[in-house]
């Protein structure tokens, strides 16, 4: 009885220790690693750019239904021999001239191949969406799984220690009674070898810790903290619905998984994109507006300044007498136009409709038409086969789950035995009348059959969220 308190005594004095240790060190949640995950994981972060890319080419495509406008103005000077822009012929003179034009076009048809691309652009968005969505929930489940790896191995590292202490106490019993002469040495070695094996089990147990914690830090992809403790998950063991069976599960996950609604779009958007390619073997129709005027540096005009009378050369005779002829003669001068006036004066608009046939280019509209419909065919085999898989998957999950239950009960009927066997054991070896051996098989029993409880309660818990992320009811 003695050494029993001596016993409870080490296990008390070990988990206050562990308490203490806890402070020094830093905490992390499962949402908090969820959040960090989410907010820094590379691969989620391409799938959340790649659909803002496909989500701007959508808003893109419904844009190209908006006429096309343009306006051009220039502002030149000419030297030498050159095209007067105002009278259209030849000048040796300095030209300062400007053209100002405004344009529009306006698609009116080219077989509907523009609302085609809209559509198609839609589905190819919500595809990309579903990626992203589907790249989200992966990291979830992905950090969950190794947020639970971490948590299994810091319960059995806590385990092994307390079993590491128990043989350091019988160490410390039996070192006392060899060296009063009351047992055999071979007794104490037996124990201190136990001592040995309970030691490389803990250290073991520490480096899986470590690669399952550098794991974790990957997902969040964030620097490794060597003295991080992970937070227990409270009360997130929960008895499985009776009532979900393997296929009700996979019929949930055909509803909610984002990457079968992924493949959904992308098989309902290959279809757009025949009905697109087909469009460009049909004419087009469009109209047209244009608007324009023009200036020159060499616009002129004659101004009107006043009338005379000059001598025209000849004459008519008058009474013997020849009298000169005079005629009146308007007089001008140049005047160049003003900008404003040449504005107004060469001010044009043209109206145009355009019917445009495609009839021969290479018989490229032709193959885009037959590479959208091999598209098609590869998006269906593509949706086909992910939903083969998932049901593959969820059977393998559901199936796994139900034999991780069982065996998971086995286990705690296990350790409750081996629990027993050891106490047993125990008081008879104590009391002098159990060998050592049998006292080592029986703690042997009892530490494996602890360790094994420990990682099938766990295993349940993996397979239960599994489970869970399949059917969508895995929220974060």
């Amino acid at each position: 009885m003695k050494h029993i308190l001596v016993i409870v005594l080490v296990f008390f004095c070990a988990t206050q220790l562990a308490m203490a240790q806890k402070t020094n060190h830093q905490i992390f949640t499962l949402e908090g690693c969820i959040t960090t995950a989410i907010a820094a994981n590379q691969q989620l972060l391409l799938a959340q750019n790649q659909a803002a890319i496909d989500n701007t080419n959508y808003q893109q495509a419904k844009s190209n239904l908006l006429p096309y406008v343009g306006a051009n103005i220039s502002h030149g000077l000419n030297e030498g021999r050159s095209i007067n822009p105002y009278t259209n012929a030849y000048s040796d003179q300095k030209i300062d001239f400007a053209q100002y034009n405004v344009s529009a076009s306006f698609l009116l048809w080219n077989g509907n191949a523009l609302h085609q691309n809209i559509q198609q652009n839609r589905l190819n968005a919500k595809a990309s969406n579903m990626d992203a969505q589907q790249a989200r929930d992966n990291l979830v489940i992905q950090v969950i799984l190794s947020y639970l790896q971490v948590l299994s191995l810091q319960e059995q590292i806590k385990a092994a220690q307390q079993q590491a202490q128990v043989s350091e106490a019988q160490v410390q019993r039996l070192t006392l009674l060899n060296n009063d002469g009351a047992i055999a040495p071979a007794t104490l070695f037996d124990m201190k070898g136990q001592y040995g094996n309970d030691q490389l089990n803990v250290i073991n147990l520490q480096n899986q810790l470590t690669n399952a914690k550098l794991s974790l830090f990957a997902l969040m992809n964030t620097n490794f903290v060597e003295n991080a403790f992970f937070e227990p998950i409270v009360n997130e063991m929960q008895k499985q619905d009776s009532s979900v069976t393997a296929n009700s599960a996979y019929q949930l996950a055909l509803n909610n998984m984002p990457m079968v609604k992924a493949y959904q779009y992308r098989w309902e958007s290959n279809l757009k994109k025949v009905k697109v390619a087909k469009a460009q073997l049909l004419p087009s129709l469009s109209f047209n507006v244009g608007l324009g005027t023009n200036y020159s540096s060499l616009a002129n005009t004659l101004q009107y300044v006043n009338t005379t009378e000059v001598a025209t050369g000849g004459y008519v005779s008058y009474n013997g007498s020849k009298l000169p002829v005079y005629m009146q003669q308007n007089n001008y001068v140049n005047q160049n136009i003003s900008y404003g006036q040449q504005w107004k004066n060469n001010f044009n608009a043209s109206l145009s409709l355009v019917l445009q046939i495609p009839i021969l280019n290479g018989l490229q509209a032709r193959t885009k038409v037959r590479q959208a419909q091999i598209q098609v065919k590869q998006s269906a085999f593509l949706l086909n086969t992910t939903k083969t898989q998932l049901q593959q998957s969820v059977y393998s999950t559901y199936l796994n789950m139900l034999q991780a239950e069982k065996t998971e009960k086995v286990s705690i009927a296990q350790l409750s035995d081996f629990t027993q066997s050891f106490h047993a054991a125990t008081v008879k070896f104590e009391a002098g009348v159990g060998t050592s051996v049998d006292y080592i098989i029986a703690k042997t029993n009892m530490d494996k059959a602890s360790i094994n409880a420990i990682v099938a309660r766990y295993n349940v818990l993996l397979l239960q969220k599994v489970l869970d992320y399949y059917q969508g009811v895995l929220k974060f």
